[in-house]
């Protein structure tokens, strides 16, 4: 048996992403696609447009024969622990043989190169990169603005899918996965356009929340829309879920959002404690975003808009929409530290699956490293089983982190079912989508 990963968001899946999957099939040989996909909180520090399991649904119809949650620890988080905690989920499954992955080169040798340096420089603790990414400067940045890399690779890491292939196969060396490595050439629209019908999921997520908020027929005037990016299949059960549950980005987060920070900085008053300091427990929060966050948040107007107002040219938008993703769903530098120190994840979480793959199910429970846990409410009576009584510590991380991305998960869910005056449905009664 053949098994090919790809590590995606899906926000949302759309035609290119069809021919990746349809591709690594192809040209790896696989007998299985597994998707490790971001749950409801994705990169660059927002919420996922519609819900994971949707976006799971929509994988396996398009060829995925398995859909892994990544938790949201690391599916919000920075370059290097996106690229970490997937690649880590993907070694503990124990039957992954490739990893394929979208680039602006094509080339994965130049791209294998590119990673040899980048894991290189990551771990030598050079002290400017150290300094780079201790005052807010993003990995990227910290790595693209080393003396030490040369400039054709530069070049190489200058564009954002490029970086994220070197960063996947950085990871692997740490993992010792033994992993083949499959890249396909992005065509058309850059990773980052969002101009109206580019096929991209920046500009389908635009396309998506300027309709249903401002269109009255939005069906039609989505499906008009959407028609030339998105599979028949895939477009009418996506049309099927919006009908019923209204998009959602950053901005319906604002309320919330700025709640929290008011409790942080009151409960810090109150303690006679710093504010500053408080903010800055949180990851990703230097102590100079932590200063703009306490100067800037009282009069913004919304989640966007807060970002906007802290944004300057050594702390761009997407590094402070995590840094108050994290604040908002409490998401600490210490916590991250013992979830790294234990290997990133101590659990494989399926958010969705082909009938026909039970096979691979039945070989990831025989050689996976951490349990599986398909059904949420045993999870607790899953991982105990598993970590004791060897590994107490363990088994009380691996609860926590479970707890935590069930409590992110509703609150997502009763985010949504706010907006769209649905009922809501706790992580813990949702049903996988199975494709027959």
């Amino acid at each position: 048996m053949k098994v090919t990963a790809i590590i995606a968001e899906y926000n949302p899946i759309h035609n290119g992403h069809i021919k990746h999957i349809e591709t690594a099939r192809l040209k790896t040989g696989a007998d299985y696609i597994i998707a490790v996909m971001s749950g409801d909180y994705v990169q660059r520090g927002a919420p996922a447009v519609i819900s994971k399991y949707e976006r799971a649904k929509a994988a396996l119809m398009a060829g995925a024969d398995l859909v892994i949650e990544l938790p949201f620890y690391y599916s919000c988080s920075s370059l290097e622990y996106f690229a970490k905690g997937a690649v880590s989920l993907i070694a503990k499954t124990g039957v992954v043989d490739c990893i394929s992955f979208g680039s602006e080169c094509g080339d994965i040798n130049s791209l294998i190169e590119a990673a040899g340096i980048m894991h290189d420089l990551n771990r030598s603790d050079d002290p400017s990169i150290r300094k780079k990414l201790s005052g807010g400067f993003s990995f990227s940045h910290a790595i693209n603005t080393s003396d030490d890399i040369p400039e054709n690779i530069r070049k190489i890491l200058s564009t954002p899918n490029n970086l994220l292939a070197a960063a996947y196969i950085s990871a692997a060396k740490d993992f010792r996965g033994g992993f083949a490595f499959h890249t396909m050439k992005r065509e058309g629209a850059a990773y980052h356009d969002d101009s109206s019908f580019a096929l991209s999921s920046t500009s389908i997520r635009k396309d998506i929340l300027n309709v249903q908020r401002e269109q009255p027929e939005r069906k039609i005037s989505l499906h008009n829309v959407l028609k030339d990016r998105i599979s028949d299949e895939i477009l009418r059960s996506l049309l099927s879920c919006l009908d019923r549950y209204t998009a959602v980005s950053e901005d319906d987060l604002s309320l919330m959002l700025f709640a929290r920070i008011q409790d942080i900085l009151r409960t810090a008053a109150c303690d006679d404690a710093d504010p500053v300091e408080v903010l800055t427990s949180f990851l990703d929060v230097s102590k100079s975003l932590a200063n703009r966050i306490k100067a800037a948040y009282s009069h913004a107007a919304s989640y966007t808009a807060l970002c906007s107002e802290i944004k300057s040219k050594d702390i761009n938008y997407s590094r402070i929409s995590r840094a108050l993703l994290h604040i908002l769903l409490d998401i600490k530098k210490d916590r991250m530290d013992e979830y790294v120190k234990d290997g990133y994840n101590y659990y494989i979480r399926p958010l969705g699956f082909k009938k026909d793959s039970s096979g691979l199910l039945h070989e990831i429970k025989h050689c996976a490293s951490v349990p599986l846990i398909s059904k949420a409410a045993d999870h607790a009576d899953i991982l105990r089983s598993f970590y004791l009584p060897d590994a107490p510590d363990i088994c009380s991380h691996a609860l926590r982190m479970f707890g935590e991305n069930t409590a992110a998960a509703d609150l997502y869910e009763k985010t949504v079912c706010s907006l769209s005056r649905q009922p809501f449905i706790s992580e813990y009664e949702q049903a996988l989508p199975v494709i027959f």
